[in-house]
């Protein structure tokens, strides 16, 4: 039997060692140890193989991996082929009894002589391989080895793979992100176009009869007679100058009207070209969108909140005030129509109104349970708002809190309340508001 590489014994081996994998326990449902173990590397080896089948056309292609392949497929070819010579024996004595069972034949209750012997020579061949222990791990072990080259030329095989279709992408996107670069750049002239352009102008220059040549003369100056502009003569012919005269410019020019009235094709755009006009399109329209967006969602932004109730109110209550800090923390930013400095004045002074009303609240209010945990809710919304108000709206913040003195009312609210969690919150404020000052200078 021969072993050499190709697809076809690549199946054949897989199938043998199915076959193997399947009868090598049949009809032993306490088998040993080690007829377990060779099970499982058949079946371990047959999974090889698959793996092997899906990547054999890649090995086809590199000589070298191929010449290893071969090798170890002849190996492994003949530890299963001698694998399945011994232990035919005992396939034998022991499939037959399964086809019996397997087809419904129930055993006779008085066994002939020969139904004796069948049993007696089955159950001998099943002792021998029991016997034989170093048999199943001998081949347990060659196997093992098998599976295992396999498997390396399988891994080897893919990473090679998956590095050439990473180099091959890597390539694709320096080579895109050069012609995108070159394309945002300024268009510069095609070299390899600019001798036929040029070959084509001279062309049309001595077949065109209505291009002619500006021609300007000086005379010389006369120094003695102390002329100090001296005449010239301008003419206008047909033709190219013949250069002789070295006090003479000449200088070729074309008729626009010329150009509209010969007419020339459409120009058509080399695909590089093309592909950054098009690359081009889409980022302007992806920019207008965002753009569009971005104004959409700051106009949306823009209504600002409600006329909060704490100032109309002298004394508000604690919820009033916790309502209100969204309308004192609306950012400068997003005001429509509106001066910003006078916008600002206007916020420092409603800070002032929001801190007095938090004084009046605080002197006034008898602290129970459920005051101290609405001022708790108070402090816990009162830090997550100067925190995520923008570096214009709590400067206006701090700047009123430390003309009215908040720190002092928040010290009279702690006392009042003896609260140990609104003390953090305190702590918190204070500690972000030192934090954010040091930043600013």
């Amino acid at each position: 039997m021969s072993f050499g590489f190709s697809i076809g014994d690549i199946v054949l081996l897989s199938q043998l060692a199915y076959k193997l994998y399947s009868n090598v326990t049949s009809g032993r449902k306490g088998a040993s140890h080690d007829l377990k173990g060779l099970k499982d590397e058949l079946f371990s080896l047959r999974c090889a193989f698959d793996h092997l089948r899906a990547v054999a056309h890649d090995i086809l292609a590199e000589p070298n991996t191929r010449q290893d392949l071969d090798q170890i497929l002849t190996s492994c070819g003949s530890t299963l082929q001698e694998l399945d010579d011994v232990t035919k024996g005992y396939r034998e004595a022991v499939i037959g009894n399964e086809e019996d069972i397997s087809q419904g034949k129930k055993p006779d209750k008085k066994p002939i002589i020969g139904g004796m012997v069948k049993k007696v020579k089955g159950n001998w061949m099943k002792v021998r391989w029991d016997l034989e222990k170093q048999t199943p791990q001998q081949y347990r072990e060659r196997l093992q080895s098998h599976t295992t080259a396999i498997n390396i030329i399988v891994n080897s095989v893919i990473l090679s793979t998956v590095s050439m279709a990473a180099a091959a992408s890597k390539s694709n996107h320096e080579k895109t992100h050069k012609l995108l670069e070159q394309g945002l750049k300024r268009p510069q002239p095609d070299k390899s176009s600019r001798p036929a352009a040029i070959a084509s102008n001279s062309l049309s220059a001595q077949q065109n009869p209505t291009i002619a040549a500006l021609s300007i003369e000086h005379a010389p100056l006369n120094c003695a007679q102390k002329t100090i502009f001296s005449p010239h003569s301008e003419r206008w012919h047909t033709g190219r100058l013949d250069g002789r005269t070295s006090d003479s410019v000449s200088a070729y020019f074309v008729d626009a009207s010329l150009e509209r009235t010969l007419g020339r094709g459409r120009i058509e755009l080399t695909p590089s070209v093309v592909a950054v006009n098009i690359e081009r399109r889409v980022l302007g329209m992806r920019e207008f969108e965002t753009f569009t967006q971005r104004n959409t969602q700051r106009q949306r932004r823009a209504v600002r909140p409600k006329r909060p109730a704490f100032l109309a109110l002298r004394t508000p209550t604690i919820q009033q005030l916790q309502d209100g800090l969204a309308y004192v923390f609306h950012p400068l930013s997003d005001v429509i129509g509106e001066n910003v400095a006078s916008r600002s004045a206007a916020q420092t002074n409603e800070v002032l109104q929001w801190i007095e009303g938090f004084r009046q609240s605080v002197e006034s209010t008898a602290w129970n349970f459920d005051q101290s945990k609405g001022l708790i809710d108070l402090m816990v919304a009162l830090n997550g708002a100067v925190e995520k108000s923008d570096p214009r709206t709590r400067a206006s913040f701090y700047t009123g809190a430390d003309q009215v003195g908040l720190m002092e009312v928040l010290a009279q609210a702690q006392s009042s309340s003896k609260s140990v969690r609104i003390m953090k919150e305190i702590e918190e404020f204070q500690e972000v508001k030192e934090e954010w000052l040091d930043q600013q200078n």
